[in-house]
């Protein structure tokens, strides 16, 4: 894959859409959304790289980037709420006969996980101020 087959999205990172990942070898896709497609590419591809992908059948595939292409399934103009969002994805996934990720499920886990880090760090933070505390007294 030439590293310039999505040069036009540098400019365009701000794009609504429903995507897909295809493993051609299989003819298997990962479906899924994103405000950000080119961010949301790239952590793709990391993720294979490493091996850390959050997809267990994906993340056991031996990682070769010409086995892979990308694409959207709907590009989408204009606002869109996260549920019409979410909609769409969930339309696209039950098009796929044997997709890699299970079927999307309303709300954002990333988001929930990222809230309960941010609450465990605020804790340990208190936690460490009211030592220092103690220990200046």
């Amino acid at each position: 894959m030439s590293s310039n087959k999505f040069y036009w999205l540098r400019k365009k990172s701000e794009i609504t859409c429903i995507y897909y990942l295809c493993h051609n070898p299989s003819n298997r896709k990962y479906i899924g959304k994103t405000r950000k497609f080119q961010h949301r590419i790239s952590s793709h591809l990391t993720m294979l790289k490493n091996k850390t992908h959050h997809t267990k059948s994906m993340k056991e595939l031996d990682y070769d980037l010409s086995d892979w292409s990308f694409g959207f399934c709907e590009v989408f103009l204009g606002t869109l709420s996260d549920e019409e969002l979410f909609i769409k994805e969930v339309e696209y996934w039950e098009k796929e006969t044997n997709p890699f990720n299970k079927k999307p499920k309303r709300g954002s886990n990333r988001r929930k996980t990222n809230d309960k880090r941010r609450v465990r760090k605020n804790e340990r933070n208190k936690q460490k101020k009211a030592t220092a505390n103690k220990n200046s007294v």
